[in-house]
C-alpha cells in the first residue's frame, strides 16, 4: 500500500494492489478500508460540485500536470468550492489519472478518464454511460473522440521525457 494523501478528517487516499497492478485507488480510515471510487461514483460526484465549466477546468488542470512519470505529490490540486468532499474527489481523480498513465500497454492513459469527465460535465451524458462509453472501442476511435472534444493537451503540458527512450550512459574510466 502506498499512502498518497491524508485529509483533515483522518481519511487517507492510497494506492493498493488491484486486479491488474498496484495502482488501485482506495480510501482508508484508521487502517480500515472505506472503499475504492468507481468511475460511475466519481462522475456522479462531479455533477454535485455545481458549476460544470469550473469543474471541467479543475480536471483539465490536473490532467495537464500528469504523465506516466508524475509523482502524486507533484500535482497541484485545486477545487471549485474548497470543500473536503471536493478535495477527496479531485485528489482521487488525479490518482486515477496517474494510474491510467502507468497502466501497462495503455495508449490513451489519462485521456479516457478526462473524456468521461467531459462527457458528463459538458455533454450531459449519464455517468453510467460515460463510465462505460470507451469499453470495447478501438483506441483510435476513442482518440478521435478526444480530439473532437478538444481534450488533447498541448505538448508544453506533457512531460519532457514522454515517449523518449532513456539510455544509460557509460562514462567508463580513463
Amino acid at each position: 500500500m502506498i499512502m498518497l494523501m491524508s485529509f483533515r478528517d483522518g481519511t487517507r487516499l492510497v494506492y493498493e494492489d488491484g486486479q491488474f497492478d498496484g495502482y488501485k485507488v482506495s480510501f482508508y480510515n484508521s487502517h480500515r478500508r472505506i472503499g475504492s471510487p468507481t468511475d460511475i461514483e466519481t462522475f456522479e460526484k462531479l455533477l454535485r460540485v455545481g458549476d460544470m465549466q469550473s469543474t471541467m477546468s479543475v480536471i483539465k488542470n490536473i490532467a495537464g500536470q500528469i504523465s506516466k512519470y508524475t509523482v502524486f505529490d507533484e500535482v497541484a490540486i485545486h477545487t471549485v468550492n474548497d470543500t473536503l468532499a471536493e478535495q477527496k474527489l479531485f485528489s482521487s481523480i488525479a490518482a486515477m489519472m496517474i494510474a491510467e498513465e502507468r497502466k501497462e500497454g495503455s495508449k490513451l492513459g489519462k485521456y479516457v478518464k478526462l473524456l468521461g469527465c467531459y462527457q458528463v460535465l459538458i455533454e450531459g451524458m449519464e455517468p453510467y454511460l460515460a463510465a462505460n462509453w470507451s469499453k470495447g472501442r478501438n483506441w483510435r476511435e476513442i482518440k478521435r473522440r478526444i480530439e473532437q472534444c478538444g481534450l488533447l493537451l498541448e505538448p508544453a503540458q506533457l512531460s519532457l521525457f514522454d515517449g523518449i527512450e532513456m539510455m544509460e550512459i557509460d562514462y567508463g574510466t580513463q
